[in-house]
Parts: C-alpha cells; sequence; structure tokens
C-alpha cells in the first residue's frame, strides 16, 4: 500500500512539475556535453574583469575593505569560500557553482513567468531557447556578474509577476530591494531601481506603509554604507568609479581617436595610462569634464564612437567561446568551436534586432500591451543604451537581456500558436 502511494506520489509530482524537471535535465546534459566538448576543465582564460573581481573579493574577507570598482554584494558572493579558510583557488571552483545554479535558476524562471501568458508548452519552448544561448552558459565558467546579474533581473521580473497576480504588495517591495541589493552586483542596477520605482509610483504609500518595508529600509543602509564607504576611502560618495573608467577609456577614447584618426586599442593608448594615475576624486573630474568638451565640441565623433560601440555589441559572439583552445587536441574540437562562435554571433544579432522590434511594438502598442512587457521594453531599451557606453567585451552587454527579448517573444505569439 505504502508503495502504491509513493508511485502515485512521483507520478503526480512528474505530472505537474514535467516541464521544470524536464529543463533541469536537460541544462545538466547539456553543461556536461559542453564542459565535455571544449575541454572546460582544461582551459585557462582568464578576463581582466575576473582579476579585478577576485581581488575584490580577496579585500573584502582578509582586508574588511571595499573595492573601488567592485561593490559589497558582488564580491561578498565571489569570495564566500574566504570566510572558511579555503585558498584562493576555491573562489574560482565557488564562481562556478554559483554561476550554473544561476544559470539554470534563470531557465526556470523564464519557463515559470512565460506560462502565465500563454500554454505550458510555448513556456517550455520558451526557456529552451534560453538553454541554448551559447553567451550565456559560456560566461558562466568564468568569474564574473553576468549570471548573478541576469539571474536577479529575471527574479525582479518575476517578482513583478507576482504581484500583478496577486495585488499583494510584499512581492513588489521584495523586488525592489532585490534591485537595489543588485546595485551591488551590477552599477547599472540604479537605473532599474528608477524605471521600477517611476512604473509603481502610485504604489508608494501603500509600500512604505507596509511592515515589509522594513526589508526595503535594509537594502537602502546597504547601498548607503557601499556608498559611505566609498566616499570615506576615495573621496566620492558614490557605488563604484567603473562609471567614469569605462566612459573615458572606451567612449570618450574612441570618440577622440576618430577625432585624431589614431586606432584604437583598449588599454594601449595614452588616455589610458593618464587616467589610471589620477587619484578618485581627480578620475570623476576628468570624466565628467572630458564628456562634456566632447560633447560641446567633439560632437560628430562622440555620436560615431556611440554608434560604434553599439553596433559592435550587437554584432560580435561570446568571448568566452573565443577565448576556448583545444587543449587535449581532439579532432572535432575546431569544428564544434567555429559553429559555437558563429551561433553565439547570430544569437547576438539576432535576438537583439528582435528585441529592439518587439520593445518599439510594445511602446507603439502600449495600452494593448501588459504591464510586465511594457516594463521589459523600457528596461530593454534603457540597458542596450547605456551599454553603448562600453564595448569590446563580445556579447557580455545583452546577453542579459536574452531572457526578456524571449519572453517579449512569447507574449507575441499568435494566439493559434500560444494557445493551440
Amino acid at each position: 500500500m505504502i508503495r502504491f502511494v509513493e508511485i502515485s506520489s512521483m507520478k503526480s509530482f512528474l505530472s505537474n512539475y514535467r516541464y521544470p524537471v524536464l529543463l533541469s535535465f536537460l541544462a545538466l546534459v547539456w553543461v556536461a556535453v559542453v564542459v565535455f566538448v571544449f575541454q572546460v576543465f582544461d582551459q585557462r582564460l582568464l578576463f581582466g574583469d575576473s582579476k579585478s573581481y577576485y581581488l575584490a573579493a580577496v579585500e573584502l574577507y582578509t582586508k574588511g575593505t571595499l573595492n573601488d570598482h567592485r561593490p559589497l554584494v558582488i564580491s561578498a558572493i565571489n569570495g564566500f569560500p574566504l570566510l572558511f579558510g579555503f585558498s584562493g583557488a576555491a573562489v574560482f571552483i565557488w564562481s562556478w557553482v554559483v554561476n550554473l545554479m544561476c544559470w539554470l535558476g534563470t531557465v526556470l524562471l523564464i519557463f515559470s513567468i512565460a506560462k502565465h501568458y500563454v500554454k505550458p508548452r510555448i513556456a517550455f519552448y520558451t526557456a529552451l531557447a534560453f538553454l541554448f544561448c551559447v553567451g550565456n552558459l559560456f560566461i558562466a565558467f568564468h568569474l564574473l556578474s553576468e549570471s548573478i546579474f541576469t539571474f536577479c533581473l529575471v527574479l525582479a521580473f518575476y517578482g513583478i509577476q507576482k504581484h500583478l497576480d496577486s495585488n499583494s504588495i510584499m512581492p513588489l517591495i521584495l523586488t525592489i530591494t532585490l534591485l537595489l541589493l543588485s546595485v551591488m552586483i551590477k552599477p547599472l542596477s540604479l537605473i532599474l531601481v528608477v524605471i521600477v520605482g517611476l512604473f509603481f509610483w502610485r504604489k508608494w504609500t501603500a509600500i512604505l506603509k507596509s511592515p515589509y518595508s522594513l526589508l526595503l529600509y535594509l537594502g537602502c543602509g546597504v547601498l548607503f554604507f557601499q556608498m559611505y564607504t566609498m566616499k570615506t576611502n576615495f573621496g566620492n560618495f558614490t557605488v563604484s568609479y567603473i562609471d567614469s573608467f569605462t566612459y573615458y577609456n572606451y567612449l570618450g577614447t574612441r570618440a577622440d581617436c576618430l577625432k585624431n584618426n589614431t586606432a584604437f586599442v583598449q588599454g594601449e593608448n595614452v588616455r589610458y595610462a593618464y587616467f589610471g594615475k589620477l587619484p578618485h576624486p581627480k578620475q570623476k573630474e576628468v570624466a565628467s569634464a572630458d564628456f562634456k568638451q566632447q560633447l560641446t565640441s567633439n560632437t560628430e565623433n562622440l555620436v560615431k564612437a556611440y554608434a560604434v560601440n553599439l553596433v559592435v555589441n550587437t554584432t560580435k559572439g561570446s568571448a568566452a567561446v573565443h577565448g576556448c583552445k583545444n587543449k587535449l587536441n581532439t579532432g572535432y574540437f575546431d569544428f564544434v568551436d567555429f559553429v559555437f562562435k558563429a551561433v553565439s554571433k547570430l544569437q547576438n544579432i539576432i535576438l537583439t534586432g528582435m528585441g529592439l522590434f518587439l520593445s518599439l511594438l510594445t511602446m507603439l502598442r502600449w495600452k494593448g500591451s501588459g504591464v510586465l512587457f511594457r516594463l521589459g521594453a523600457i528596461v530593454f531599451i534603457s540597458i542596450v543604451a547605456f551599454s553603448a557606453i562600453s564595448s569590446d567585451q563580445g556579447d557580455r552587454f545583452h546577453i542579459v537581456l536574452y531572457p526578456i527579448i524571449l519572453l517579449m517573444l512569447s507574449h507575441y505569439f499568435p494566439k493559434r500558436v500560444s494557445h493551440g
């Protein structure tokens, strides 16, 4: 009798959760295949940014200090093994675990959100499409913030969906708190806080009266601590100095190179060397003054540089794939490597183009579009617009938007398909 109940319960579980279970199984198989074919354990590619994330984690856990570029939350997550006395190598292994969990979590969240608008079968295909997005998986094998940030972004959309379903204020408070903490993962999240805050401005009275608002104050407190510490240690009340560094050495330098008809080589120019020697407050001043100067006297080249960055960000493939080498000299590596490079490039071009089209379509059909998709359109355009301040990083700037693009795409499926 007990055996029958166990079998019946298992069948009921698989019936109710067959799509999430299947997605999880396919994800594990896919990861195993990629790890084997691309010899992931034997690769030694280390992004320059990975070094700074590692340094920030070490500084936090061994010296108790915050890094000038990498904020508190991402450093705390990455360096967690150091709390228990593990070596620095454990930080990179831990990042794999966290990133892959976030990647899988993103897959399942996409399914959960999409099934509110389309049949579970179509929601499954939507999540499956993200599962096979090359850039998102390969970036998970590096000590970077994209996988964690993507998960937080989609989790925020999930929280907003829960708020829309229940009209409960708690999911919205949790979402805004999550976004506040995400500012200390990627400072770009500050844009998301502003967007969501303005989007739900009529809810702020209910938010502040809710007992759950304590979580929001906690998030604000952590963010204030980050900014106050930056002020104390480096001189400016800011989340990070990455913004001035990025503008000056990417957009600003490219515009200057266009003006002087010289080649733009990131990290290998006079401006880069000059900027790196400046004290932090001076960096802010110089970057701000340079932007104002170029905006007024080098406008055409600044616009051209911005356009070049936008095109580069949209047309490049995964740098994580490009960095893989045939360490074991397998006969099939070169062919598979070529295919994955091409696929990551095509996915970036197609999905970014599709995201722009769907975002504009959503804005044109504003009243007929769901709240979540209006928000998705604004977030997509905002992140793409701000990401063009930087470039030459492959598809890293756009892969965080792939879930939103796929969710918008599922929303616009023909009725006969999505409900068939």
